[in-house]
């Protein structure tokens, strides 16, 4: 599995170009293996932009592929239940001075 993270908001550009780092990842391990890359995600706009839909046919002959949660659907979602458990047991009661501690406090 492999997470990303980013201070502020990500704009379509910045997403398409961590998409397309996957897609180099996804086309070595469809080549090498004859497996393909799933990427779960739910609809955030930068998600579903017109800009990655262009993409999307040339990420799936690489092996790429992108499957969208169903709207409000964070049973589905995984990331919930992580931040859930990461909330209520490893960052309960604090208070952090900036993100950069917030960040450490989850990884560790």
């Amino acid at each position: 599995m492999i997470c990303g993270l980013s201070f502020g908001s990500v704009k379509g550009q910045t997403y398409v170009q961590m998409m397309q780092w996957l897609a180099l990842r996804a086309a070595v391990q469809l080549r090498r293996k004859g497996m393909i890359s799933v990427v779960l995600q739910d609809n955030a706009s930068i998600h579903t932009c017109k800009l990655v839909k262009t993409h999307l046919a040339t990420w799936q002959e690489q092996g790429l592929f992108l499957f969208q949660l169903p709207p409000y659907c964070s049973a589905m979602n995984l990331i919930e239940g992580e931040w859930g458990q990461i909330k209520a047991h490893h960052i309960r009661g604090q208070m952090f001075e900036d993100k950069v501690d917030l960040i450490m406090a989850t990884y560790l």
